[in-house]
């Protein structure tokens, strides 16, 4: 289950989303550099396909047994987020997973409408699917939001059928949302939602309901700590005790409900700088939002491999939220939590960047760090 959102704001544009996975799998942030020389193939999770020589520079939030990922950004601006989508056509024949198509798409594309075609391309060829559950199997087409600062694509999927739409405000969760008012299909218009809807596991796993809230959410959401605020949701209020899971919330909690939970975060603003805030962990509404600015060329200025959040620190941060979340946290701790965000991005504003800074970065780290040490 995950909940995608985006807008574009005139001259700058702000993308989130929740990822929502088995409630024990490490998910971990990584770039990947910029190359020119890449092998004729490359192995995704399943399947092994031809592979462009030149790639962009990503940086993804990948569960980590997976090729593919949850989430990320090209060195072009480009970022998309993808979704479950629960269809009466889903396939267990292995295949592109809608996170390696997100992956590709990133390596491959300029501009969101080239991803959007990229994505597109790629499923004509070689179709989706594959297991991708973790502990379990589990097996769904995708639905995809894509976008950069100029604007934003909804691509939705069934098998090698798609459509999408163009918008400047959307969100998109584990449900069908365009119908015959699409910009485009893979054969002629259709009714998509309709047609393609597997209705009962759809409402099993609440996505009609999160999708609603997204879209009250993004009518009115235009600077990041809005999208902090809408990722954050909860089906019975914004402070809903962390105890109770329900694939009714944005900001999803695993229990008795739901097996599912939001396990990494991830807010994208697109201005003159890239500003990526990475929960890097499980649960927004407990964690914090930490700042990575990319600035200048940020491509040429990581020419190697590197993991932002590994597994370890996924671990790490799992445990803080695993001893504090059936606690009934008090309101300072909120007050903390959105005092050291706010800190944080007066401290982003306040930079003036020639090149991406991760040193930044991980002094955020150390400050959440001492977050945590505290509310243990």
């Amino acid at each position: 289950m995950c909940d995608t959102m985006g807008g574009v704001f005139g001259k700058y544009a702000i993308f989130g989303k929740n990822s929502d996975r088995d409630t024990a799998e490490p998910q971990v942030v990584e770039w990947y550099p910029r190359r020119n020389d890449n092998p004729e193939t490359v192995k995704c999770t399943y399947i092994e396909i031809e592979q462009v020589k030149r790639t962009h520079g990503i940086l993804i939030s990948r569960p980590v047994w997976l090729w593919g990922a949850e989430m990320g950004l090209n060195d072009c601006g480009v970022v998309i987020g993808n979704e479950a989508l629960f269809t009466n056509h889903n396939s267990t024949a292995e295949a592109l997973t809608g996170m390696d198509l997100l992956r590709l798409a990133l390596e491959r594309s300029a501009s969101a409408k080239e991803a959007l075609d990229t994505i597109i391309q790629l499923l004509e060829r070689y179709g989706q699917g594959g297991n991708c559950g973790y502990k379990s199997e589990m097996y769904y087409d995708n639905a995809f939001l894509i976008m950069d600062r100029n604007e934003i694509y909804v691509l939705e999927t069934c098998g090698k059928n798609w459509t999408f739409k163009k918008q400047n405000r959307a969100s998109i969760s584990n449900c069908i949302s365009i119908e015959d008012d699409g910009d485009g299909y893979s054969s002629e218009v259709i009714n998509f939602k309709r047609t393609y809807t597997d209705e009962e596991t759809t409402k099993l796993f609440g996505g009609d309901r999160r999708f609603q809230c997204t879209q009250n959410c993004i009518k009115d959401a235009c600077s990041v700590s809005d999208f902090f605020a809408a990722l954050r949701t909860h089906a019975d209020g914004f402070e809903l005790s962390s105890r109770d899971g329900s694939g009714e919330s944005v900001c999803m909690h695993g229990g008795e409900k739901t097996g599912s939970q939001t396990t990494s975060s991830m807010v994208v603003e697109l201005a003159d700088e890239i500003t990526v805030w990475l929960t890097g962990g499980a649960l927004p509404c407990i964690s914090l939002y930490k700042p990575l600015i990319l600035a200048g060329d940020f491509a040429e200025k990581h020419c190697e491999y590197e993991a932002l959040t590994d597994q370890s620190f996924w671990t790490k941060h799992n445990a803080f939220i695993n001893g504090v979340k059936e606690k009934s946290l008090s309101d300072d701790y909120y007050r903390d939590r959105d005092s050291l965000e706010e800190k944080w991005r007066l401290e982003v504003a306040e930079k003036k960047m020639e090149c991406a800074d991760t040193d930044f970065f991980e002094a955020c780290v150390k400050e959440e760090e001492k977050f945590m040490e505290k509310w243990a």
